[in-house]
């Protein structure tokens, strides 16, 4: 088998060739050449192609920044409509600060009557006046605070919710005969398994059933010496010696004991101090029902 060695001069000699391209016009009987070399011919291929690869590159490119630029808008309006709703906020804040201000004058002046200036704050008997009044102030302000802590520690509000009163706190005709009792607490008929609910903060001294009138009950113990029952449950969730939190979940509604129907019976009790340490009393938990956080 023989090889022939084609060189560079062939190529080039190859390139150097091309065809001609023969034009007859209708109107005259001679016939024009065109020549094109293959080199030509080539740079006007490469030439072609290369406009149609910018065009495509262009159009996608600018189908890219058309998209960024809908999408910047986009943010700029959303960014706009930030800003004008911060722009609201803080025309309401002015506002409302400036009703605060208006109040406070209001509000000094109703406590010293007369309208303060340099010179009246620059005599000592303004300045002793001021002490006095400021004084009084505070007093009243911890008064007010130390009332607070006391509040938020008593058994408020109702136990159980969606639920409606069949029993109150007093004397009555026991419903298992026709002598009189008293009725140490407060009943809500609620239908089964209804969530019962701490009245305070405290600790679970009792859970569990005695074999008495209260079926499963659970009793907590609160500061300054309250405490709340609550009895006839069909389920209780919490342990003795557990911490529990006002408005925590307890128990669930039964009619445990000697129960008539599906209710809580509540009771708010306090230590009696003239009495021996164990002892309680009873107390009517409407007070302390009508009074919530």
């Amino acid at each position: 088998m023989f090889r022939k060695l084609i060189s560079i001069d062939f190529y080039k000699k190859a390139l150097k060739q091309g065809v001609t391209l023969m034009l007859v016009p209708h109107s005259q009987n001679h016939v024009r050449k065109l020549y094109l070399n293959y080199s030509l011919i080539i740079f006007i291929l490469a030439g072609c192609s290369s406009v149609v690869i910018f065009s495509l590159i262009s159009t996608s490119s600018n189908k890219y920044f058309e998209k960024k630029m809908k999408i910047a808008l986009d943010e700029n309006a959303s960014i706009q409509s930030k800003v004008e709703t911060f722009k609201e906020a803080e025309k309401r804040l002015i506002s409302y600060m400036n009703y605060l201000n208006d109040k406070g004058d209001a509000f000094y002046g109703s406590i010293w009557e007369n309208d303060i200036n340099i010179e009246q704050i620059n005599k000592i008997e303004f300045k002793e006046d001021l002490q006095m009044k400021t004084g009084a102030i505070h007093e009243a302000i911890n008064f007010l605070i130390e009332r607070e802590k006391l509040y938020v520690k008593l058994p408020l509000g109702w136990p159980v919710k969606d639920a409606f009163i069949t029993s109150v706190y007093g004397e009555r005709v026991s419903p298992f005969g026709q002598t009189k009792e008293l009725h140490s607490g407060y009943d809500f008929a609620a239908a089964p398994d209804t969530p019962i609910y701490a009245t305070a903060d405290g600790h679970v001294t009792f859970a569990g059933n005695l074999s008495t009138g209260y079926g499963n009950y659970l009793k907590i113990q609160h500061s300054f010496g309250f405490s709340t029952l609550y009895g006839h449950c069909s389920k209780i969730l919490v342990k003795p010696d557990s911490k529990v939190n006002r408005g925590q979940l307890i128990a669930l509604v039964g009619r445990s004991g000697t129960a008539t129907g599906y209710h809580l019976h509540y009771e708010v009790r306090m230590k009696d101090i003239e009495r021996l340490m164990g002892y309680e009393i009873f107390l009517n938990p409407l007070p302390f029902m009508q009074s919530d956080l």
